[in-house]
């Protein structure tokens, strides 16, 4: 049985307009907060760095729990963290003046949302009439957090407010209908409102995150408010309520501001609304483009010092209407990059099988097997599913990049790299129907991304990667016992100190031999043993590669070469583990 908070010495009377106010009570439970339990002495060391250095985390209940995740990110190399927005969604009330879901049934989430015997959405409805009869609440919204909020978050006190029950921590919140934003909080002038209810929690999951990241020396990205989608296209975001999402989104960046503007670790929020990565029309009256640029100038007016994280994707299939080549998302990049974004990270698109990672020379071969129930591909050959591989979208990403650049906006390009299958067998997380991977794609969709992101991240950790799904280890266990094997993302001939020479670019590049093969007068074979220059820190210095990136140069003599059009190059690193597939290099030689 819940046990409610103590109502009486609690509730306010406002005797200047005659309205009661929403109880605010303490919870009666004697439970240990979970953010003060004890928790294990984490292990600090990174034993297994590997390039992916981002991923996806959904909330923790407890800071035991979030000591224990990124313990394990970390130990793998991850540094940054990033959080998906709760949805801000339009809902509909009961006969009995209950919030309904989507299906029509009572939302659990709020069932105990009661103040004085009246649910929360009656007792607002009926403070709103005793400050003047011509009130109304012609629109509620709904919003389930893991975190308790602010005093930032209730503005006009005579309307405004919380109540704790349990565990949840509830808000309500009423602005006018004309004009979400203001907040004069004058509400005897008889006008229509909108409602937010808010459902959150007495345990701060996203405080309990950041505190555990500035321990670990991390960055994390929390969640923005999501807008509510159209109606008719789910994959668009509503314009007709993003002026309450904007107002809503000020209110929450205030608490943020107030409750975690103390945080090391605290870099930024992530934009959960999706958009593919395409050449609009009108970029002007793109509905979600107008969405992203009002949201964000509230975190430019707010909070300007934090970044705006978006991972876009795109669609490179051939056979279906959405598909696009990559000189559309040299466009849609910089498209997004006008709604105020700092960081564009496209989705590499491989785990929805939008998108394959496939070398020209490779283009009449038939697709990936797990790609084959993905619609508009099947059992074809990657030409005449995509248009193009996903090496070159990242290219064309990276192309826009630069030419903003060179216009004086600065945005970084990162990979988002799908750590799933098409298909959801064998599933292992239940909130997607996709298969996790393995890291033998992963390594993959590393070459694949190439030099192109500074920076590598993954969707998601949470159950892709710590399953196993009937194999004999998870995703994280296999990158920690193959950390350390080589991959290359670009080779290409250099000349230093007037010698001929080959650099070749990736991860784990150290002691590396380098093997080359090639057809010619017959099949011919070159080994150039370690002895070059290696230089660990090359992407370091370069803000457009990823820190990891590694690069060795080593002599070559081109004269032994003349007769190759493609060289196909095999590294072995000191740890003598071998590349997994070997990098193509295309001649003539220059």
């Amino acid at each position: 049985m819940v046990r409610r908070a103590p109502l009486v010495s609690a509730v306010v009377i406002l005797t200047m307009l005659g309205v009661a106010a929403l109880t605010f009570g303490m919870s009666t439970r004697n439970s240990p907060s979970p953010g003060n339990v004890r928790c294990a002495d984490p292990d600090m060391s990174v034993p297994n760095p590997y390039p992916i250095s981002g991923y996806w985390v959904f909330p923790r209940k407890d800071r035991c729990g979030w000591r224990t995740a990124l313990e394990a990110i970390h130990r793998v190399g991850g540094d940054t963290l990033i959080q998906f927005g709760p949805r801000l969604e339009p809902r509909r009330i009961g006969r009995t003046g209950q919030v309904l879901d989507d299906s029509g049934a009572v939302d659990p989430a709020f069932t105990d949302c009661v103040d004085g015997g009246k649910t929360c959405y009656q007792a607002a409805r009926d403070a709103l009439r005793a400050a003047h009869p011509a009130n109304a609440i012609v629109q509620t919204y709904a919003y389930r957090s893991t975190e308790p909020f602010g005093g930032a978050l209730a503005v006009c006190p005579e309307m405004d407010g919380r109540l704790v029950v349990g565990s949840r921590v509830y808000y309500r919140l009423l602005l006018p209908a004309d004009a979400p934003g203001d907040e004069t909080c004058d509400f005897g002038k008889g006008r229509q409102y909108r409602l937010i209810l808010v459902a959150g929690s007495t345990n701060d999951s996203v405080g309990m995150m950041l505190d555990e990241a500035d321990r670990f020396g991390m960055s994390a990205f929390v969640g923005l408010p999501t807008s509510p989608s159209d109606p008719v296209h789910k994959w668009t975001a509503s314009l007709a309520h993003s002026d309450t999402l904007v107002a809503f989104t000020r209110r929450v960046l205030r608490s943020y501001a107030e409750r975690y503007g103390g945080h090391a670790s605290f870099r930024g929020f992530y934009q959960t609304f999706e958009i593919q990565l395409r050449r609009w029309r009108n970029p002007a009256r793109a509905t979600t483009l107008q969405v992203y640029a009002a949201q964000h100038a509230v975190v430019d007016d707010v909070l300007p010092a934090k970044d705006i994280l978006i991972s876009p994707y795109w669609d490179a299939r051939r056979l279906v209407g959405s598909g696009t080549p990559p000189d559309q998302v040299r466009a849609g990049f910089m498209n997004a990059a006008a709604t105020g974004v700092d960081i564009i990270a496209p989705q590499d698109s491989r785990g929805t099988g939008k998108a394959a990672p496939f070398w020209d020379h490779e283009a009449a071969q038939p697709v990936d097997r797990r790609l084959h129930p993905v619609f508009g591909v099947g059992d074809t050959t990657y030409d005449k599913a995509y248009y193009a591989p996903v090496r070159d979208y990242y290219r064309a990403a990276a192309q826009a990049r630069d030419r903003l650049a060179e216009r004086g906006q600065h945005v970084e390009l990162w990979a988002t790299l799908e750590a799933f299958e098409p298909t959801g067998q064998p599933r292992c997380a239940p909130f997607t129907s996709r298969g996790r991977t393995d890291k033998a794609r992963l390594d993959g969709a590393l070459t694949a991304a190439g030099p192109y992101p500074s920076k590598v991240i993954s969707f998601m950790w949470d159950g892709l990667y710590t399953c196993r799904a009937g194999r004999p280890a998870s995703l994280a266990e296999e990158i920690a016992g193959d950390w350390d094997r080589p991959i290359v993302t670009q080779a290409f001939l250099s000349t230093r100190s007037g010698r001929d020479g080959l650099i070749v670019r990736g991860y784990r590049l150290d002691a590396g031999t380098v093997t080359l093969t090639w057809q010619g007068s017959g099949t011919r074979r070159l080994t150039v043993p370690g002895g070059g220059r290696y230089d660990p820190a090359a992407g370091r210095r370069n803000p457009k590669q990823p820190e990891r990136m590694e690069e060795l140069w080593v002599p070559l003599p081109k004269d032994r070469l003349r007769d190759a059009r493609q060289v196909r190059i095999d590294l072995t690193n000191g740890s003598g583990k071998r590349t997994l597939r070997p990098y193509p290099l295309l001649l003539p030689w220059p």
